[in-house]
């Protein structure tokens, strides 16, 4: 199925336990979607474009940045006046996507170059668990990209300045550092960690990277992936290790995570516009992501891709 919004689709949707999905505009909204991708539950607004994916914890609450500064936390359930949980206000547009830890934190990057980690409960004057600055950065080096938590709790983030960072979730901020991967240009994307620990992220220099989680800086890259474009999309990795990404390049791609370099590509697919939306994978398999041509696509596993689904709502 395709929904098409009254705006461009900017954020990449994600998929709830009951298969709606969420997806943010352009025009501030985020949209609740039933699982056909078309029917429309609810939408909610915010005062400004929402480029941030929608991240859903284990509670149902939609969690979401917004170019106006804020994080939202909305109840996927009942009325639209009780929609909104809290907010939370950071000192820059939040173009990066939350993530939900194990433990309920939920982090997210914003425009003024922070890393937070948020309490999902609690008081608001009690949100703040921690905020983090990654390396030596200057005030203009925003953290776009989302940050993927690993199964031991490491937050992995990237950041403009071009680096892959790896920070610890508990103690000091004097030892939040783990370790830094320098990529060939800013990193816009949210790292996607694969059952192996292995680390998949994108570069606006147009590779994918693979990351290798633990062991030393030497051994850091397993390898990378050339593509005709920016990867702004973030990866998504299925149970059966494929990793799925977009490029500005217009195309959607199927990359083998192991074996050689030469059959990294498992197959390739053109939208009609740059995909730096990141997929969503649901419960059945069928690979949700948006393009810049306002449509969201479905691709079904059978095969590649269901080219019935590639059309306009």
């Amino acid at each position: 199925g395709v929904y098409s919004s009254p705006a461009e689709f900017s954020s990449s949707p994600a998929v709830g336990a009951d298969g709606t999905v969420y997806v943010g505009s352009i025009d501030g909204y985020v949209y609740a979607l039933k699982a056909d991708g078309i029917t429309l539950k609810w939408k909610y607004q915010t005062a400004g474009s929402v480029y941030s994916s929608p991240a859903v914890g284990a509670d149902g609450i939609v969690y979401v940045g917004s170019v106006d500064g804020y994080v939202y936390a909305l109840r996927a359930d009942g009325s639209d006046v009780d929609r909104l949980k809290w907010k939370y206000r950071t000192g820059g547009s939040v173009e990066s996507s939350p993530a939900v830890g194990a433990d309920g934190i939920v982090y997210v990057g914003s425009d003024d170059g922070y890393v937070y980690a948020l309490k999902a409960d609690g008081r608001d004057e009690d949100r703040l668990k921690w905020k983090y600055k990654p390396g030596e950065q200057i005030p203009e080096w925003a953290v776009r990209s989302s940050p993927a938590v690993g199964a031991d709790g490491t937050v992995y983030v990237g950041s403009m300045d071009g680096y892959v960072y790896a920070l610890k979730p508990e103690g000091s901020d004097e030892d939040r550092f783990k370790w830094k991967y320098q990529t060939g240009g800013g990193v816009y994307s949210l790292p996607a960690v694969g059952a192996d620990g292995i680390v998949y992220v994108g570069s606006v220099d147009g590779y994918v990277y693979a990351l290798r989680a633990d062991g030393s800086d030497v051994d850091r890259l397993k390898w990378k992936y050339r593509t005709g474009g920016s990867v702004e999309s973030s990866p998504a990795v299925g149970a059966d290790g494929i990793v799925y990404v977009g490029s500005d390049d217009g195309y959607f791609y199927a990359l083998n995570a192991d074996g050689r370099d030469e059959n990294r590509l498992k197959w390739k697919h053109r939208t009609g516009g740059g995909v730096t939306s990141s997929p969503a994978i649901g419960a059945d398999g069928t690979v949700y992501v948006g393009s810049g041509d306002s449509h969201l696509y479905g691709f079904g596993l059978s095969g590649g891709l269901v080219t019935s689904s590639l059309h306009s709502a």
